[in-house]
This record gives C-alpha cells, sequence and structure tokens, in this order.
C-alpha cells in the first residue's frame, strides 16, 4: 500500500468488503444496490455528513446549504462533503496513472467491490489528499488528549 488512508476510507474499505452491500452500475443507489461511491455516501450518511435524497428517477445523497438555501446533492458521483469525510481527491475517484480510468468506472466495467477494494488500497496516494489525511489524524489526536 503506498501513502495514508483516512480513518473514514479504511471504513470505506472495510464495508465494500462486508458484503453487506449489493453492487450496481451506473448509479450511487438504486433499487438494486450501491455502485462503490454510493456505499461511501451510505457510510456518511449514518454518521451525519450527508442526507439520502429519493424522488421516482433515481437517490441522491447530499446536504442542504443553511446559509445559501441550496441543496447539493448528487446520484451519479460523491458530493463535496462525502469527498471531505474521505479526504478524496475526486468526486468519481479518478486514478491518475490511467487517465479516463476511475473507481467509478472500474465499478460500472463489473470489477467486484474486492478488486475495487483492493485498487483503493494499492493507489492510496493517489486516491487520498495526503495532506487531508494528516490533518484529520491530527485532529484526532488533539480529539482524543482533550
Amino acid at each position: 500500500m503506498s501513502g495514508k488512508i483516512s480513518k473514514n476510507g479504511l471504513k470505506w474499505i472495510a464495508a465494500l468488503r462486508s458484503g453487506k452491500y449489493k453492487q450496481t452500475r451506473e448509479a450511487l443507489e438504486d433499487k438494486n444496490g450501491f455502485c462503490c461511491l454510493g456505499v461511501a455516501c451510505k457510510l456518511a450518511e449514518e454518521e451525519g455528513v450527508v442526507e439520502r435524497f429519493t424522488n421516482n428517477l433515481y437517490i441522491s445523497y447530499g446536504k442542504i446549504r443553511e446559509h445559501y438555501n441550496f441543496k447539493e446533492e448528487n446520484s451519479s458521483y460523491l458530493p463535496s462533503f462525502v469527498m471531505d469525510w474521505l479526504c478524496l481527491r475526486s468526486p468519481s475517484g479518478d486514478l491518475v496513472q490511467a487517465p479516463g480510468e476511475s473507481l467509478a468506472s472500474m465499478n460500472d466495467r463489473g470489477a467486484s467491490f474486492e478488486e475495487i477494494a483492493n485498487t483503493i488500497e494499492k493507489f492510496a496516494d493517489v486516491l487520498f489528499d495526503q495532506n487531508c489525511v494528516e490533518e484529520q489524524e491530527k485532529e484526532e489526536q488533539i480529539g482524543e488528549q482533550q
């Protein structure tokens, strides 16, 4: 494994490997299950980071920005709130060493959650903002000291 993975990123990897989530393609979540990014959204929802929105067409995740009375949501890619929570560099999990390749595209081509979890571990330095991961670690240490 190269690079650090955020604490929430480790939770995401564990959830992908847990067998708890059925896999779907081309949406964060639908009636058939979740894509790999949708699993991250579900975890973030459980921790109060984002809300889950549904209508007749799709399921999305996001948050109402209180000061702007604006709802930021997405049904295909990670909302910025989840990206920040994970310290992920891009909303589709771009793998910079392979242009056009991302966790989302791997999922949509049929890669298993196990294969995606392995890719996250292998390319942590590409996927995760290492400064963000270090900041989260510092904040956690400060919280533990108080």
